[in-house]
């Protein structure tokens, strides 16, 4: 059954506001022990001890529109090789986990940034489509730009995801209880502080078998992500 989409895009935005509350709480709570927050001092936290550089993430997601893959796209695959899923899946999902800021800064000029690991735990609410849920664990990486002084500035992500659902076994469903995902998204960080960011973004999350099975109907659908990092 259908869940009204408005009903999701005002959480969501519940969401950002909330994250903007927070953010301006962190600045103005570390302003009294942390300098502003410059192109130096985000290195400084960045490319300390082996130790600082792990944090804590937590994220929310909404994913409502339905598109072809697009990894597939770039192929070249159309038509009934990359049609868009008829169930039109919309998930809220939620991780749990940590992020590892490698030290090393690579690229010049607007390319310039540095790689950050993750690792988590992933549950899924699936709102619409034949299954209801889907939990597992996600590893990968996302690409930190660093521009310049700003504490706001973009970054790419890839992670892969393997768990496990409650396959329906339809025709365009999912096929096995054991299911794989990935999460490619882009969007800007705001450093709030030198222990605090704010990531939003626009996410793809794919979900299939893998070609586990004989028929692998997987889907793609497009939303909002918020994360949330900190460092103890």
């Amino acid at each position: 059954m259908k869940k009204p989409v408005l009903r999701h895009l005002e959480l969501l935005l519940t969401l950002l506001w909330l994250a903007g509350i927070f953010a301006r709480a962190w600045a103005t709570d570390e302003t009294h022990n942390d300098s502003p927050v410059t192109d130096a001092a985000t290195s400084s936290s960045v490319h300390g001890s082996a130790a600082g550089r792990w944090s804590f993430d937590l994220e929310s997601s909404y994913v409502f529109w339905d598109i072809q893959n697009p990894f597939w796209l770039v192929a070249g695959q159309r038509g009934v090789d990359n049609m868009k899923n008829p169930w039109h899946y919309h998930l809220n999902s939620y991780v749990v986990g940590g992020r590892y800021d490698f030290a090393n800064t690579i690229g010049r000029g607007f390319l310039r940034g540095h790689l950050q690991s993750s690792v988590g735990i992933i549950g899924a609410d699936i709102l619409q489509g034949p299954e209801h849920y889907y939990a597992g664990v996600l590893g990968g990486l996302r690409y930190l730009f660093e521009p310049g002084a700003s504490a706001w500035s973009p970054y790419v992500e890839f992670r892969e995801a393997m768990g496990v659902t409650d396959a329906s076994h339809v025709f365009y469903g999912q096929q096995d209880n054991i299911s794989f995902m990935y999460l490619f998204g882009f969007g800007a960080h705001y450093q709030a502080s030198s222990k605090r960011r704010i990531s939003i973004g626009i996410v793809d999350q794919h979900m299939s078998d893998a070609y586990l099975t004989k028929y692998n109907y997987g889907f793609d659908s497009v939303g909002f992500i918020v994360s949330v990092e900190w460092r103890p």
